[in-house]
Parts: structure tokens; C-alpha cells; sequence
């Protein structure tokens, strides 16, 4: 490993090669230099220097120790206060005393003082009885709120990860390819993308049964987790999809990622099966420097290597994959503009419950790919719809299909309909225009609930609450 005069871009450099396995160095792993001006920056980084298979450990105890203080504070203040409250009166009483009978007090007096020391004692052990009665519930709340955000938090991270390979998910790799882009236009922090699809899948779920292929995928994804490096993020993002997100790397360092995963994939697992895959990368901002233009060009090089022989990594050539991947485009498109115009969405329906009378309060309306749409999921056809600059088309397809759909239930139960951000902000979009559609299929309006979905970010703040 090549010394350099800057700070690297590991939270830490192992030493020497006992460290470099623990923590999956390869021995001629390269090292990125990084300015001394983000520094800062990588000490922040925890969320992305974890291991891909590693359960990312949720930075809230000093949060929580933080919300706690306030309590700590109040309970505090209300003990001296009470306090307060029952000593002061007794101290300026007995003060009242002494100046009024004079030094010299009688058995009587003595008497009286000492019943009025017990009285004090009584007091204060009645206010910090007081304290603690007040305060049990703020505290039995206070805890109710940690142990839910504890829940929460666990929930959150089990909703990001795929339960199969362990792996980010979809979602997860969405939300960290956002950040790792904002990263780059606030810090200039390089990143880049290898998309992989494995080759055989289908013909082993075809022969060997999906257990087969479920071992398969369980098995890239332990690969993908001994051959990724400390700071690297891994997700399946698909049925047979896997991408690797690698802050702080340029297309040359990804391609030496790649070329482990391919040479690990050589050696037979699973009896004599072997892990054969395409995979392609871009980087930013080497060549791109949006998530789209990022996802895209690897996915053109992708498409390259599985045109080309398959079993096989590329980067991304602006010159010879333009063609492939407008080909690419043009037929994702086509696809999506299929799926609109014969409506090949269907929806689907999930409860909402009252917890306390078990009641059914209404319906989520969702919607599913049909069968013959070419989807295997909702996830790839809304991200393939969000690629090629068709998701307001599909997302009213979709809204027409369950308002539709709905029509038989109940007048006095809820509908929940998702509509994405990109919809409401299109200029041609109104609430008229969601009021019309609802009365076609005779939904009563107070009915509906509209729900933003959590694909897309909004943009046009302005646009949304005019709408």
C-alpha cells in the first residue's frame, strides 16, 4: 500500500495484514487520498463505514441521553422547589421564634422548636414523596418514548434490509445513493457505482428448484460481504440485481472490486455451481454527476457485458455504450408506455385496523404489476417509469386502477391512495383533476386520503401546497 501525505478515506488505516483481513482489505486494495478539509466530514461517516452484511448500529444513546437531560432538569428543579417550599417557611418560622422568646427558652420552647424541626423533617419527606408521585408518570412516558424509538428504529432497519441475503434493499440503496450524491455536490466526495446481474438465476431456479436459486443469492451475497471493503455499501436491489455504492473510489478501484467478485466467483460453491454475473460501473464524477446520469451509465455497461458474452465487468464508455444505452431507454419506455395504455397494473389492498376495537377503518390502496407487464415487482417498475421520465403517466394509471377497484367497498370506510411527489407538482395535475377522477367511480371525496410517496423528493415546495 502506497503511503500518501493526506488523509485517507477509511475511518481508520489497519496495520498490517492481520487488520487489512479482519476488516476485508485485500492486500493491493487501493486508497483514495481525501483533502485534510474533509476530515471532518469522514469522522461523520458512520452510517456508510460498516461492512455490507453488518447490521449498522443505530447512533441513538447519546440522542436519547440528550432528550433524557431535560427530565433530569425538571425533576430537579421541582425537588428544590418543593424543598424550598417546606423548608423557607419552617427556617424563617423558627427565626421568627428565637428572635421572639430570646435565647434563653424555656422546656416549653425547647419543646415547641423540636416539634417544629420533626414537622420540617415530616415535610420534607412528604415533598420528595410529592416529587416522585408527580414525576412517575412524566418518567414512565419518558420511557414508554425510548422503548418506541427503540422499536422504531429497529423496524426502520429491518424495513431496509433484504431478509434473504442480508443486504440493503431497494429502498435502502435509493436512499444511500441520494446521499452519497449530495455528499459529492456538498463535498466534493467521489463515489462509484458497480451494478451486478447474476447470469444463470433463472435457469437454476428453472432446473434445480428456487430453494437452489434462494442458496444462490444467499451465496453472492456473502461474496459480495468477504470481497467488499470496510467503507463500501452493498444492497440486492432486484430478484437477481445487486449494486455496490464506493464512497471515496474512482471507475479504477471499483473495476479491482469487481475483478475479486468475478475471480471468488470462479471457485464452486454449492456443489459445482459457480457464481457467473455481469456487472457494470460508472463513477462520479469521473463520468457522471446526478444519481440518474450514475445509474444509468451502469447500467449501460451492464447491459454491454450481457450482450457480450456475459460472466464479465465493464466501465462505462461514453463513445460505444451511448447507442446501448438509449437502446436500453427506448425500450424501458416502450414497456412502461405498454403497462399505461392496456393498463396492466392491478391493486391491491391492505387493512387499516383500530388497534383497540380491531374495527376496519379503511383500505391503502396499492398497486401491483400485472403478470404479463414484464415487472416482477412495483420497486423496478416505478424505477424504471422514474428513469425514462414516465412516472406521472404510471402513477395515474395506477390511481385510475385502485379508485376504480374501490368502488365496492364500504361508503363508510377510508381510502388511502399514494401519489408520487412528481405527479402533484405536473402542471396538468389539480386537485379538479383528482376530484373528477373520484367522482367517476363514485368515491366520495371526504373519503380519501392522499399520501405522497417516499420514492422521489419533492421540489416545487410552492406547487405542492397550491395544489
Amino acid at each position: 500500500m502506497v503511503p500518501v501525505p493526506e488523509v485517507t478515506a477509511r475511518s481508520r488505516v489497519p496495520n498490517g495484514d492481520q487488520d487489512r483481513r479482519r476488516e476485508g482489505w485485500g492486500r493491493d486494495d487501493r486508497v483514495i487520498a481525501v483533502p485534510a478539509r474533509n476530515l471532518r466530514l469522514l469522522r461523520r461517516m458512520k452510517v456508510i463505514c460498516a461492512r455490507p452484511n453488518q447490521k449498522i448500529a443505530a447512533t441513538n444513546a447519546d440522542g436519547e441521553k440528550r432528550q433524557a437531560n431535560p427530565l433530569r432538569l425538571v425533576r430537579l428543579r421541582l425537588r428544590l422547589a418543593l424543598l424550598t417550599m417546606a423548608i423557607l417557611p419552617m427556617l424563617v418560622s423558627m427565626t421568627l421564634f428565637r428572635a421572639f422568646f430570646g435565647p434563653a427558652l424555656s422546656t416549653v420552647e425547647l419543646q415547641v422548636l423540636a416539634l417544629m424541626l420533626v414537622l420540617t423533617l415530616v415535610l420534607v419527606a412528604l415533598t420528595v414523596w410529592m416529587a416522585r408521585q408527580i414525576l412517575r408518570p412524566a418518567e414512565e412516558l419518558e420511557r414508554s418514548r425510548t422503548e418506541m424509538r427503540r422499536k422504531y428504529e429497529l423496524a426502520r432497519e429491518d424495513s431496509m434490509r433484504d431478509a434473504l441475503t442480508g443486504l440493503g434493499n431497494h429502498r435502502a440503496f435509493q436512499e444511500e445513493l441520494d446521499r452519497e450524491l449530495e455528499w459529492y455536490q456538498r463535498y466534493r466526495v467521489p463515489v462509484a457505482l458497480l451494478l451486478i446481474d447474476l447470469d444463470d438465476l433463472k435457469l437454476v431456479n428453472d432446473s434445480d428448484g428456487h430453494a437452489a436459486g434462494d442458496e444462490m443469492l444467499r451465496e453472492m451475497g456473502r461474496m459480495i460481504g468477504e470481497v467488499a471493503r470496510y467503507a463500501d455499501r452493498a444492497f440486492r436491489t432486484g430478484g437477481d440485481e445487486f449494486a455496490i455504492l464506493m464512497p471515496h473510489t474512482d471507475a479504477d478501484g471499483a473495476m479491482h472490486i469487481a475483478h475479486r467478485l468475478l475471480e471468488r466467483g470462479q471457485q464452486p460453491v454449492a456443489g459445482d455451481r459457480l457464481l457467473a454475473f455481469s456487472g457494470g460501473i460508472s463513477s462520479c464524477p469521473q463520468y457522471a454527476t446526478t444519481r440518474t446520469q450514475l445509474y444509468a451509465q451502469a447500467d449501460a455497461a451492464l447491459y454491454w457485458c450481457k450482450r457480450h458474452g456475459r460472466a464479465s465487468v465493464d466501465v462505462f464508455n461514453p463513445m460505444r455504450d451511448r447507442a446501448a444505452s438509449q437502446e436500453a431507454s427506448n425500450e424501458l419506455s416502450a414497456q412502461i408506455a405498454r403497462v399505461v395504455n392496456e393498463r396492466l397494473v392491478r391493486p391491491v389492498y391492505q387493512p387499516i385496523v383500530d388497534l383497540a376495537s380491531g374495527r376496519v377503518l379503511g383500505f391503502e390502496g396499492l398497486s401491483r404489476p400485472a403478470p404479463e407487464s414484464g415487472f416482477a415487482d412495483p420497486d423496478t417498475m416505478f424505477t424504471s417509469a422514474e428513469t425514462v421520465g414516465r412516472t406521472v403517466e404510471l402513477d395515474l394509471a395506477c390511481l385510475h386502477a385502485v379508485v376504480a377497484g374501490a368502488r365496492s367497498m364500504p361508503a363508510d370506510q377510508l381510502l388511502t391512495i399514494n401519489i408520487s411527489p412528481r405527479t402533484i407538482e405536473a402542471p396538468h395535475f389539480s386537485t379538479e383533476a383528482l376530484l373528477a377522477i373520484l367522482s367517476r367511480h363514485g368515491i366520495a371525496p371526504e373519503r380519501v386520503i392522499v399520501e405522497l410517496t417516499e420514492r422521489e423528493k419533492v421540489e416545487d415546495i410552492a406547487r405542492l401546497q397550491a395544489a
